[in-house]
C-alpha cells in the first residue's frame, strides 16, 4: 500500500483537504476544519494548480489523478474529465457519452461519489432542464465554480431553481 500524504488549502469555496501519493492525486474535499498535514511535491503542485485554476490562469489541470472507485465510477469519472472549462453537460449526455443512455442515475450517483472535486470537475455536470443539481460541496459553491469559468447563471432564490443558459 502506498504512503499517503495531504495538505490543506484554503480556497474561494472553503478548505480543500488534498490528498495524494508519491505520483498522483487521489482526493480533493472541502473540509469543516483543518487537521494535521504531511505533504509531498505532489500535494503542492496540487495546491499550485488549484490556485491558479482559481486565479483563472489555468484552464486545464496538468497533475496526475488516480481514481480509486468501481470501474463504472472511473468510467464515468474519465468522460467528466474531457468536458472542458466553461461548458456544462447534462447527466442524460453524460449516459450517453459512455454508452450507458439508460443509466442515468447511476451516472449521477457516480458523479456524486467523485473524490477528486475540480480536478475531475463534477460540477459541470447538470440537470436535463439546465438545473444546477447535486454537489457534494453545496449548490452554491458549484455555481461559484460555473461563474468562475465563464458559464451564465441565472439565479434564484432556491438554488435548486437557479440555472445555466
Amino acid at each position: 500500500m502506498k504512503k499517503k500524504y495531504n495538505l490543506y488549502y484554503f480556497s474561494p469555496i472553503g478548505l480543500l483537504k488534498i490528498v495524494c501519493d508519491n505520483e498522483s492525486v487521489l482526493e480533493v474535499s472541502l473540509q469543516d476544519k483543518k487537521g494535521i498535514e504531511t505533504p509531498n511535491k505532489i500535494c503542492y503542485l496540487v495546491q499550485q494548480e488549484l490556485a491558479k485554476y482559481f486565479e483563472n490562469t489555468l484552464q486545464c489541470f496538468l497533475v496526475t489523478v488516480n481514481l480509486e472507485g468501481t470501474c463504472f465510477q472511473k468510467k464515468v469519472w474519465q468522460e467528466i474529465s474531457k468536458v472542458p472549462a466553461g461548458q456544462v453537460i447534462t447527466y442524460k449526455e453524460l449516459a450517453k457519452r459512455i454508452n450507458q443512455p439508460t443509466a442515468i442515475r447511476a451516472v449521477a450517483n457516480a458523479v456524486g461519489a467523485n473524490p477528486i472535486l475540480i480536478i475531475i470537475p463534477c460540477h459541470r455536470i447538470i440537470g436535463t432542464d439546465h438545473s444546477i443539481t447535486g454537489f457534494s460541496a453545496g449548490l452554491h459553491n458549484k455555481i461559484k465554480l460555473l461563474n468562475l469559468e465563464g458559464n451564465h447563471i441565472k439565479k434564484h432564490v432556491d438554488l435548486k431553481k437557479a440555472v445555466v443558459y
